[in-house]
């Protein structure tokens, strides 16, 4: 089943996946990546020795790199989503950006943040004693 893309942050997605697949594991997700292409009618062959690689790092490196070549990362996120669902690497904007929008110590600040918990969680594992702070939480929303 084709699910709508997200941006995907590939290092992320990358490393989510060493985590988690093993060589037979990555095997079978090739595979099922092909019958998902079959069934969309899209002449591409997505197996280990097409895409190479010698250990399973660099082979799930390679299948990232030759899928998101050929237009087709969605599929493998898909795939991962559907194998692993409790993985997460869904591209989340960095820090810096995110801080940009803060304004600490501002006690008329009026525009609520409206950030996803991943984007707060990220940006509270690199600032976590900024964001215990109340000024900051109290302009945190959950969306």
């Amino acid at each position: 089943m084709k699910m709508e893309f997200q941006s995907v942050n590939k290092t992320s997605l990358r490393k989510a996946m060493v985590k988690v697949f093993t060589m037979g594991d990555l095997e079978i997700l090739c595979a099922d990546v092909e019958q998902e292409f079959h069934d969309n009618h899209i002449d591409l062959q997505v197996t280990l020795d097409v895409i190479g690689g010698d250990s399973i790092e660099n082979k799930i490196f390679k299948l990232i790199q030759y899928l998101d070549h050929q237009g087709h990362l969605d599929y493998l996120v898909d795939a991962v989503q559907e194998a692993r669902p409790d993985i997460s690497f869904k591209s989340v904007p960095k820090t810096t950006d995110l801080i940009k929008d803060i304004s600490l110590g501002s006690p008329d600040y009026e525009n609520d943040l409206k950030y996803s918990e991943p984007q707060v969680i990220h940006l509270a594992h690199h600032l976590g004693s900024l964001v215990r702070n109340k000024h900051i939480e109290k302009h945190i929303i959950f969306g």
